[in-house]
Order: structure tokens, then C-alpha cells, then sequence
């Protein structure tokens, strides 16, 4: 799977245990978390720097040491400043057990859309902390650890009153969201293929101009310039897991100019093609 994949289709773990650790700094190839979602609960700490977080349009600055819980159908995108994060994504419920458990009882609400999740809930930092510690670490056992710190973080959220069950619907936000949800999955299907605002703006349903403002007011860039971004990050996947050169990569992606590329890749890069090849 591509990294740049909106809605994440990558397994998070494996299918006895899903919960996958992911350690992003400068070097890694999406540095710059692009508007996504996932069904899975995550746990994301800044370990250094700034981490500028959107969940759901709502905006965190996050530092040093910040702990924020994204819960699952979030949308979400990060813009780091010289800055390392780790994060958890996990399936809370590979540990309930039976279907009728009161524990399943505890946790069910929180994977199927019927609790919203605060995102910061100090009550819970520690053990998110000792959680991601343990999920780097993969030491001998380490798995019955993590499910025993998924049972105490599930406790710790709702002994803070953290989990709120059957949270009101919003007619206005569902849409807006849908819509959004369409135009990002076409700009992924589509993006080696000339896109035009005129396109995306039949695909929505509304007319270019609340196109381009409502764009930029989920993902933070004009339909432009996430196209061009998208492109990029595939090249990069291009470039990094598949050896293309830096003129494949660039056709591949939807670059019809090497120069127009370059210039695109050094801006949302900091570094020449060649040189991130």
C-alpha cells in the first residue's frame, strides 16, 4: 500500500494482534502527515519539537512531550517543525474476549462510533507513555504487557470522563466530511491524470470558488497544491521503494515538466529529487 492512502488500508499489526508502533522523524518518507483516517484508536507523542495536529478541524499545538489520543474515524493531518513523534494505532478489541464480556461491553463503543474520545486526557498520559515505551521496545512477552496498558488506558479514559457515549450527530459537519472524504479519494485514484478544479468541483457538487475555500479549510493547502504534494510523496515511494529514477518517478506521478517537478519536490522537500534519490 502507498503511503499517501486517505483512508488507510494497511493492516496495523497483524490479525491476532493488531497494534502497530511507528517512529517518524525528517528521514522518513512522510514526514508530513497528510489528511487520513483509520479505524483503529492511535496514541501519538511528540518526543521533540513542534507537531501541529488537525483532528476533525480542530487544530492542537503539540510539544516535547505531548500526549494526544486520535480516536478511530478521526480525520486528522500533522505538520511537524523540526520534529519526532511515535505513535501506537490499535484495535482496542483483539483484548475483550468474548462478544458479551462486560469488557467487550467497555470497549465496543469506542471502535463503533457510538463514544467520542477526548483527545487530551492527562489522567491517561502515563500509561500511553509506558504503552508506546513497551510497543518500541518488543521485548520477550511484550504483547501481554500491551493488553494489559490498553485495559488500564481504557480505564484511565473512562475514570476521567473521557469517553462520551452517543455523541450528537451533526447533519452539517456528516456532509462536510463526506464531501471531503470523495475529493481526496478521487485526487488518490487520479492523481498520475491531469485533475482540474473544474473536475473536483462537479465531484463535490458545489461550484470552484467553495470548492477551493472549503479545501483549504480541512486540509490547510489549495487543491493545487495537495495534488502537487500527493504527487510527490508517490514519487517518493517511487523513488525509495521501487529505485525509479527521478525522471520515472516524475512521469509515473503526474509531472509532465522535470523542471516543474524539481521546483515542486525542493519546495515540499527542502531537497533537490536527486539528492532525496
Amino acid at each position: 500500500m502507498k503511503y499517501t492512502e486517505y483512508k488507510e488500508a494497511k493492516k496495523h499489526g497483524t490479525e491476532g494482534f493488531p497494534l502497530q508502533y511507528y517512529y517518524v522523524d525528517q528521514k522518513h518518507p512522510q514526514y508530513v502527515m497528510p489528511l487520513h483516517w483509520h479505524r483503529e484508536i492511535e496514541i501519538l507523542r511528540v518526543i521533540e519539537g513542534r507537531l501541529s495536529l488537525w483532528l476533525n478541524n480542530e487544530k492542537y499545538e503539540l510539544l516535547n512531550g505531548d500526549v494526544i489520543f486520535i480516536e478511530g474515524g478521526a480525520l486528522h493531518r500533522g505538520e511537524p517543525e523540526n520534529c519526532r513523534y511515535e505513535c501506537a494505532v490499535f484495535d482496542p478489541r483483539f483484548v475483550s474476549g468474548q462478544m458479551n464480556s462486560r469488557l467487550s461491553e467497555l470497549i465496543r463503543p469506542l471502535c463503533s462510533g457510538h463514544a467520542s474520545l477526548a483527545p487530551l486526557c492527562p489522567a491517561a498520559n502515563k500509561t500511553a507513555e509506558r504503552l508506546l515505551d513497551t510497543a518500541r521496545e518488543e521485548t520477550t512477552y511484550y504483547e501481554l504487557q500491551l493488553a494489559s496498558l490498553i485495559c488500564e488506558l481504557v480505564r484511565n479514559f473512562y475514570t476521567a470522563s473521557a469517553v462520551h457515549l452517543e455523541p450528537a450527530t451533526d447533519k452539517r459537519s456528516n456532509h462536510r466530511r463526506a464531501m471531503i472524504t470523495v475529493l481526496l479519494e478521487k485526487i488518490e485514484t487520479d492523481y498520475a491524470e491531469k485533475i482540474t478544479l473544474a473536475e473536483l468541483a462537479d465531484t463535490a457538487g458545489v461550484n470552484e470558488k467553495y470548492l477551493c475555500r472549503f479545501f483549504k479549510e480541512f486540509t490547510g493547502y489549495t487543491p493545487t497544491d495537495y495534488i502537487n504534494r500527493i504527487r510527490i510523496e508517490h514519487a517518493c515511494y517511487e523513488m525509495k521503494f521501487n529505485h525509479r529514477n527521478v525522471t520515472e518517478a516524475a512521469y509515473e506521478c503526474g509531472f509532465n515538466e522535470i523542471s516543474y517537478f524539481s521546483k515542486c519536490f525542493k519546495k515540499y522537500k527542502g531537497i533537490s529529487p536527486g539528492k532525496y534519490r
